[in-house]
C-alpha cells in the first residue's frame, strides 16, 4: 500500500458462507474479525467454525458484537462474553455500531458505555469501537463536539470506502487516529465465495501481534486521583516509573478516577519502542508509535511537553501520527 506499514485483514459473518481459511491465509490475509453475536440473543451460526478455522490456519482473530441500542446493554455484554471465549493471544473484541434504533445520541452513548465497561471488566482490555464516519458524527457525538472522553481508552475501527488509491480514511469529528480501517465491502479473497469486507491494521504485522498479546500488569494498589494530580506527579508520589504508570492507566487523570499503581521497580526503564545510540551518549532517544498512542500520552511518558515533541519532530499536523512512525524524544 504505497509503502505504508499497513497489515491486511478481513471481517466475516455467516453471510460469507463456508470459508476455506487455509486459502485465506495463503492469500496474504493476516487477521480476521469474526461476528459472534447480535443483540441479546442472536448467535452467528458460523461463529464457532470461523473462530476455530481462523486460528487453525494461523490468522490472528478477534470477535465482534453487533450492538442493538434498544436492547439491554448489560445482557448483550453477558451474551457476548458467554459466546466468545477469548484467549490471551486474541485481538481485543470489537463493538459494531451501525444502528440507532431511533434513540437519541445521549442514550446510545450511555448504553454503549455500559457494554464496553462490562466487557472490559471481564477480560481486562478495552474493546475496539467499530463504526462509520456518518454514524459517529450523527449518533455518537457529545454536545461539546466529538466522542465522549472515555473513548480515548478505545481503539477506533473505522468503516470508510474511498477506492483503491486512498491511503487514509476520512475521520469522524473529534477522533484523531485509527487502528483498523474497513476500506471495502466488496473485496475478493481466495477461499471465500462472493464479497467480503477488507480491512487494514494501521501498523506492521509485529505490531498487530503485540496488540493481540494481553498486557500482564501487576497492580499493587489503587489510588484515587485528586484535583491537580497528573500521571507524572502520581509516579513521583509512589516512586514508580512513568512508563509503567501510563501503561497501567491509559485513561485521562480526573479527580475521583481510580489509578492503578503497578508493582514495579522504582527505576525508569527504557520504554517499549525506545531506541538510543549506544555509540553516543548525546544521541537523541527515539520512540516507535504503538497502537493506542497519542502525542500527549507519549509526552507524559517521557516527561516532556507536547509542544517540545511537536517541534522536535517538525509535525505539521500533530493529529496525524501513525503506528510505526519513529519520533525523536527531546
Amino acid at each position: 500500500m504505497n509503502g505504508l506499514a499497513y497489515t491486511p485483514g478481513i471481517d466475516v459473518s455467516h453471510w460469507q458462507g463456508r470459508i476455506d481459511w487455509t486459502a485465506v491465509k495463503a492469500a496474504g490475509v493476516q487477521f480476521a474479525y469474526i461476528k459472534a453475536t447480535d443483540g441479546g440473543s442472536f448467535l452467528d451460526p458460523s461463529f464457532a467454525s470461523n473462530w476455530s478455522g481462523a486460528q487453525a490456519a494461523g490468522l490472528l482473530r478477534g470477535a465482534y458484537h453487533f450492538f442493538r441500542p434498544i436492547q439491554d446493554p448489560q445482557k448483550q455484554a453477558e451474551f457476548f462474553l458467554k459466546t466468545a471465549v477469548l484467549s490471551g493471544s486474541d485481538l481485543p473484541p470489537a463493538l459494531d455500531l451501525e444502528v440507532s434504533d431511533n434513540l437519541k445520541s445521549a442514550t446510545i452513548i450511555q448504553r454503549v458505555e455500559i457494554w464496553v465497561q462490562a466487557v472490559e471488566a471481564q477480560i481486562g482490555r478495552p474493546p475496539v469501537i467499530y463504526s462509520g464516519v456518518s454514524f459517529l458524527n450523527d449518533f455518537f457525538t457529545t454536545p461539546a463536539g466529538g466522542p465522549p472522553l472515555w473513548t480515548r481508552d478505545h481503539l477506533l475501527w473505522i468503516a470508510n470506502y474511498l477506492g483503491p488509491t486512498a491511503t487514509q480514511p476520512n475521520m469522524p469529528m473529534g477522533w484523531n487516529q485509527w487502528a483498523f480501517w474497513q476500506h471495502s465491502a466488496s473485496g475478493k479473497v481466495s477461499g471465500i465465495n462472493g464479497n467480503v469486507d477488507l480491512d487494514w491494521f494501521n501498523g506492521a504485522p509485529e505490531q498487530l501481534q503485540a496488540l493481540a498479546r494481553k498486557p500482564d500488569i501487576a497492580v499493587g494498589q489503587v489510588y484515587t486521583a485528586q484535583a491537580g494530580d497528573s500521571l507524572p506527579s502520581i509516579a513521583s508520589k509512589f516512586n514508580r516509573s512513568l512508563a509503567a504508570l501510563v501503561e497501567a492507566n491509559p485513561q485521562l487523570v480526573q479527580p475521583g478516577a481510580a489509578i492503578n499503581i503497578p508493582v514495579a521497580a522504582p527505576v525508569e526503564p527504557q520504554s517499549p519502542g525506545t531506541d538510543t545510540d549506544p555509540g553516543s551518549g548525546s544521541a537523541p532517544r527515539t520512540y516507535v508509535i504503538q497502537p493506542g498512542d497519542t502525542l500527549s500520552a507519549i509526552a507524559a511518558r517521557f516527561n516532556t511537553t507536547l509542544a517540545a515533541l511537536i517541534q522536535a519532530n517538525s509535525l505539521a499536523d500533530p493529529n496525524l501520527i501513525q503506528i510505526g512512525q519513529r519520533l525523536i524524544i527531546p
